[in-house]
């Protein structure tokens, strides 16, 4: 008897876990390595209530980072483009500058292969 209720157990457990996979098959994503980045345009800088925005286009996945006078700044506002996305526009505020001459510094290395790098500069 003990016999019949291992076997039975064991074959409704195998039952759940096998069911349990099928259902999970359409889940499973194959996704594929993210495109590096292959370009970078910084292609805007405006000014809204005294503070200075600049946009910058990137085609590829990478790490961020930027500067404005040598002081590292964070992203301000992010717009996905593609489906899979592809594409990222970056607004960074840079706050409030004096008069004067000002140098935007951003850099993104890509994620993966060839885990290049690539600079723009803008000064104004």
């Amino acid at each position: 008897m003990k016999t019949v209720k291992k076997s039975l157990k064991f074959l409704c457990v195998f039952a759940v876990l096998l069911t349990t996979i099928q259902f999970m098959q359409p889940l499973i994503v194959k996704a594929e390595a993210a495109p590096p980045v292959s370009s970078v345009t910084i292609t805007g800088r405006s000014v809204s209530n005294q503070h200075t925005f600049i946009t910058v286009r990137v085609v590829g996945y990478g790490s961020v980072y930027a500067s404005i006078d040598g002081r590292s700044i964070p992203t301000h506002n992010t717009q996905l483009i593609g489906n899979p996305v592809h594409t990222f526009i970056y607004t960074f505020d840079c706050g409030v500058l004096n008069n004067g001459s000002h140098q935007f510094i951003f850099r993104t290395t890509s994620h993966n292969r060839p885990w290049n790098t690539i600079t723009r500069t803008h000064n104004f």
